[in-house]
């Protein structure tokens, strides 16, 4: 039985844990302390935390001290940041903070030859979030579109990206499940690992991203918050 690496996901807005939904952000999610969340899901058993920093991907501040404190205090789990990482000075900006993993924004995809380069840099270390509506990849939060799922991922594919985090944003927080379908064709056009985003609800949902070969991974958020099932629960599907 294949088993897949689950991200619980922090979400970070002027220094504090919120849940975001898609058109806004709601923030009532009872502990709002980031560093206590953390804290919480390793206890669980988390061995990888998704930490989301919403200022920097909007533009509006960032929370790099906040998340800096955070990963020197979380030793012994792996950790994904992701937000506005989009340009040179939002790359510095990550590495920094000496993250295992550095999630790109879709917004990166304005400069492919860019991101190229830092493929080459990171390696593994180096994933490239594909927010996608329908076929088309867009950026996160807005109606811009970049151009074809397939295209971009035969072009980043090829240029050594080692991970894909797929997103249908129609079901980003919405508690829908996860778009089966878009997972199942980005698996058939890349050799790249994919992280399965957006939609989780269910434990089922977690059992039926297993059976999609090349996703590895999920990252998790509003169905964790929202109690429909606990972080030990999820870590046990995912076995």
């Amino acid at each position: 039985m294949r088993t897949i690496t689950l991200l619980p996901a922090i979400d970070i807005k002027d220094a504090k844990a919120v849940r975001p939904v898609r058109g806004g952000v709601d923030q009532s999610i009872g502990e709002s302390n980031p560093l206590a969340i953390a804290r919480e899901f390793i206890a669980s058993g988390a061995a990888w935390l998704h930490i989301v920093d919403l200022n920097a991907a909007y533009e509006n501040g960032g929370n790099t001290s906040v998340i800096k404190k955070l990963i020197a205090e979380c030793g012994g789990v792996k950790i994904q940041v992701s937000g506005g990482i989009s340009s040179t000075a939002g790359l510095t900006r990550a590495l920094a903070l000496q993250a295992d993993r550095i999630n790109f924004a879709s917004d990166a995809l304005g400069d492919v030859n860019w991101l190229k380069e830092a493929f080459a840099r990171l390696g593994d270390r180096a994933a490239v979030s594909l927010d996608v509506c329908g076929e088309q990849v867009q950026a996160r939060g807005t109606d811009r579109k970049f151009g074809s799922l397939l295209r971009y991922l035969e072009e980043l594919s090829a240029a050594g990206c080692a991970r894909f985090t797929v997103t249908d944003v129609t079901r980003d927080g919405n508690l829908q499940g996860p778009n089966l379908e878009l997972l199942r064709t980005v698996a058939q056009h890349t050799d790249a690992n994919i992280t399965a985003s957006g939609g989780i609800a269910t434990l089922a949902d977690i059992a039926a991203l297993k059976e999609i070969k090349g996703v590895d991974a999920v990252i998790v958020g509003k169905a964790l918050y929202a109690n429909r099932f606990t972080l030990g629960e999820a870590l046990a599907a995912a076995v």
